[in-house]
């Protein structure tokens, strides 16, 4: 059985419409992708550096196309 997909992408509205034949509609609609992971410095306003691991990832929802990319930042040095 072959999958027949057609994606469209609009970079005005920032949306994909995936157009399969076999989409199953029982799974789930949000999809998550990692894009990145890496180590950052941040700096706060008084200008004290802060060590976070940071990943990125791209997330779409593939009924109404809408995507967006997350950015979450976990600290690396935290004290008790």
């Amino acid at each position: 059985m072959s999958l027949q997909r057609r994606i469209f992408f609009s970079s005005t509205t920032h949306s994909f419409v995936d157009r399969s034949a076999d989409l199953d509609k029982s799974s789930n609609t949000i999809i998550t992708i990692k894009l990145s992971e890496k180590d950052e410095t941040v700096f706060d306003q008084t200008g004290q550096s802060q060590q976070y691991f940071a990943e990125t990832f791209f997330q779409m929802n593939t009924i109404t196309g809408e995507w967006k990319r997350i950015k979450k930042l976990r600290p690396t040095n935290v004290m008790n």
